[in-house]
This record gives structure tokens, C-alpha cells and sequence, in this order.
């Protein structure tokens, strides 16, 4: 093992509670958790100033070796992998408050994952050096990135539950629903949802788990019954009920 972890320092206080609530729907909750999440990393880390980093940015390749750890401060990292015969797959989308690139430079390893910025993003990167040496030495931040850790084996195995159990059309409402969450495009009080989508039709579809072409007959199905509005090629709008309704197209 690489890090130890007293078990009585695994859930250590924070500074400020972290709210447990659904992060899909209660945007100035969710906002108000990474808010504390990223003030904790920035605590026991020591981090400096953010950088801003364009749409579009590398931040790393599959395979390559590890150099940093990236904090996410605003915006949007794609985690993706291409496959042995080219084909790249997104697999998960990473917001403000989590930290990209952790798994590879802590096990000493090549990336599994290539990330890539989406949306313009502010980052703060922690190099690996001293990123080892920090959670070698802290036993506070060695226990609270373990605690982040779970929190995010959870949401995994939820998206993955999702995926089982929700029909195509909830896990699309779902994922715009939670992608204006991260972007700050909606607020609680809010019944109807406007998002701009970084993302192309292909990504969307390995994101809720569909291919594509089955994804643009939903996608076609859901404006055509007036469910979904897309006022241009990445800007979509709809009624906040629907991530949680069971709707026929």
C-alpha cells in the first residue's frame, strides 16, 4: 500500500460540513458543496493561484506518465479511452471540486484515461513530487482524499445503477440536468432548463450509455413530441421534471 490511513482519521471534521444532497438537483447546494471541498484541498495542499486552461486542452493522454494532479476550480474534464482499434470513448465528465490525474501519479502508473477540458477551465495543478510527498506525510489529507475517493466510488456505481434501471430518455434529462448543475445554468427555483452541451452527439451518447445513432432517434422522438428544444447545435432546453419522470416517446 501506498498510503496509510489511521482509521479513526477517515472521516476527520472538515472545516465546513459538506451537504449530503442529490447534486442533480439542488444547484446552490451542490455549488455550496464544492465550495468546500476545493477550500479543504486548497488547506491541506497548499495550492496556489488557478490557471485558466482553454476548451479543448489536453491535460494528459492515455498512457502517459504522471506529472500532476489537477484540482477542478470551474468547468468541465472529459476522462476518455480509445480502444485498441482507435475508437475513443468518453466515459465520465469531472467537475468543480474534483481532482483529475490522482489514480495514476498515487500508484506510480501510466494513465488509464486520457482527460481533456470541455469548457474553459480553471485548474490547479499539484505536481507529483509534491503530491506524494503530501499525502505520504498528512495524515489529514491522506483520510480526506480516501473520503473523496468513496464519495466518488459511489457516484460511479450510481451512474452505473442508472444505467440498468433508468430508460433513455431519464438518463439524457438527467445528464443535462446535472451538466447545467456544474455549469451554474440553473438555480433551484428554476422549473425550466437551458444548458449549452460541449459535447458532441457521440460523446453524449457513451456518456448515458447508448450509441449514437439510437441517441439522434431519441433525440429526434423527444423534440419532435415538444419534450426537448434545441435552439441551436449545443444549446438545449427542458422542463426540469423530466430528469425524474417517466416519460413514452
Amino acid at each position: 500500500m501506498l498510503l496509510h490511513v489511521p482509521p479513526e482519521s477517515l472521516f476527520y471534521p472538515l472545516s465546513a460540513p459538506i451537504p449530503t444532497l442529490d447534486r442533480s438537483t439542488l444547484p446552490e447546494q451542490a455549488a455550496q458543496s464544492s465550495t468546500v471541498i476545493i477550500r479543504e484541498w486548497r488547506r491541506l495542499l497548499s495550492l496556489g493561484p488557478a490557471r485558466l486552461v482553454k476548451a479543448g486542452t489536453r491535460l494528459f493522454g492515455q498512457a502517459s506518465s504522471a506529472r500532476a494532479i489537477f484540482l477542478i476550480e470551474s468547468g468541465l474534464v472529459k476522462l476518455s479511452r480509445t480502444s485498441n482499434c482507435g475508437r475513443e470513448r468518453a466515459l465520465l465528465l469531472r467537475s468543480p471540486g474534483d481532482l483529475v490525474g490522482a489514480c495514476g501519479t498515487l500508484l506510480r502508473m501510466p494513465h488509464l484515461v486520457s482527460a481533456t477540458a470541455v469548457t474553459d477551465c480553471r485548474l490547479i495543478s499539484l505536481p507529483v513530487g509534491r503530491a506524494l510527498e503530501t499525502f505520504h506525510t498528512s495524515a489529514e489529507a491522506a483520510s480526506f482524499l480516501a473520503q473523496q475517493q468513496m464519495i466518488d466510488a459511489i457516484r460511479i456505481s450510481s451512474l452505473l445503477m442508472e444505467a440498468r434501471t433508468l430508460v433513455a430518455e431519464q438518463r439524457f434529462f438527467r445528464f443535462l440536468l446535472q451538466l447545467a448543475v456544474a455549469t451554474n445554468s440553473v438555480r433551484s427555483a428554476d422549473s425550466r432548463v437551458s444548458v449549452r452541451v460541449p459535447l458532441s452527439e457521440a460523446e453524449i451518447a457513451d456518456l448515458i450509455g447508448m450509441n449514437r445513432s439510437a441517441f439522434s432517434r431519441l433525440k429526434r422522438v423527444l423534440i419532435r413530441n415538444g419534450y426537448l428544444l434545441q435552439r441551436d447545435k449545443n444549446v438545449y432546453s427542458f422542463s426540469r421534471h423530466l430528469a425524474a419522470a417517466d416519460i413514452s416517446t
